[in-house]
């Protein structure tokens, strides 16, 4: 008898540490996390324009689950994740959800609308891309990163929000969330695991990214198939170029910006029509000061 109660004793822990293994393990597979009202979701009257669509705005967009993505085409942390974008803008729209993506530019380049229009088109974006040349989206939001995706349910309410790359699943569950709250039903519970080449392809292990900010004097095997833009003095002769700036210990006084992740800086000794390449990683940017 005391061996048999020995026994079931055993079973019994045995079956509570799988029990609690089959939950941490179905928490990690599908996390949850809390969903705040985090305000009303701003006014999309301060974009100059229009890509994919008809102008949209708040009240046009009640009723909808919407993603707001605010990115701009030369940031390699914003063009990796445009696979799930896309994806979910395809997955989800016939349960509900609008994808948006707000082109909000860091370098004068980026507010060319025709460089934008071409970025669109190369990369294969057909969801609605509101031109935000003058930051009034961005400011609406109080936003401070590329990338930045803001999740609003159908009363026109933030919900979630996540800055720079990464944590896909964690934000599609919030969109299935929130598509059921809006009524939708049959939704495929998986997640999106999207395929990408090229420059919208996740960062290998070797930890490099096509992406500089050391300046062209300290830039070795550059692949861009652009030419190099003038030297930075050509371009603000008022200023240091980065280069030279470094071996005096000094900022670049326009703009000092932060990989989200790193904590490496950047300013803009290049002026490519494209994305800028080379090395350097990080999982989004933040504007600090006034960038433009």
């Amino acid at each position: 008898m005391k061996c048999s109660a020995r026994f079931a004793s055993r079973v019994r822990g045995i079956l509570a540490v799988a029990a609690i293994t089959v939950v941490l393990s179905a928490s990690a597979a599908k996390p949850q996390p809390a969903l705040y009202n985090e305000g009303p979701l701003p006014d999309l009257g301060g974009a100059v324009g229009w890509l994919n669509t008809a102008p949209l705005n708040s009240r046009s967009l009640r009723g909808k689950v919407v993603l707001v993505d605010i990115w701009t085409y030369s940031c390699i942390n914003s063009l990796r994740q445009l696979p799930y974008l896309k994806s979910w803008a395809a997955k989800y729209k016939a349960a509900g959800l609008v994808v948006i993506g707000v082109h909000a530019p860091e370098f004068g380049f980026e507010k060319e609308r025709e460089n934008v229009e071409r970025a669109v088109h190369d990369y294969k974006i057909t969801y609605p891309v509101a031109i935000d040349t003058d930051h009034e989206i961005w400011e609406a939001f109080n936003n401070e990163y590329w990338p930045a995706d803001y999740i609003i349910d159908a009363k026109g309410r933030i919900r979630y929000h996540h800055f720079g790359e990464g944590e896909y699943a964690t934000s599609e569950h919030v969109i299935q969330e929130l598509l059921k709250e809006n009524g939708a039903t049959g939704l495929d519970a998986s997640t999106v695991n999207p395929s990408a080449d090229g420059i919208e392809a996740a960062p290998g292990n070797d930890g490099r990214s096509p992406e500089t900010y050391v300046g062209y004097r300290r830039t070795t095997d550059f692949a861009s198939p652009e030419r190099l833009a003038r030297r930075a003095q050509d371009l603000h002769p008022t200023r240091q170029s980065f280069s030279e700036s470094m071996g005096t210990g000094r900022l670049m006084e326009r703009r000092r910006r932060e990989c989200h992740a790193s904590g490496s800086f950047g300013q803009d000794s290049l002026s490519l029509p494209q994305p800028r390449l080379a090395s350097g990683v990080g999982s989004g940017e933040r504007r600090q000061a006034d960038s433009l």
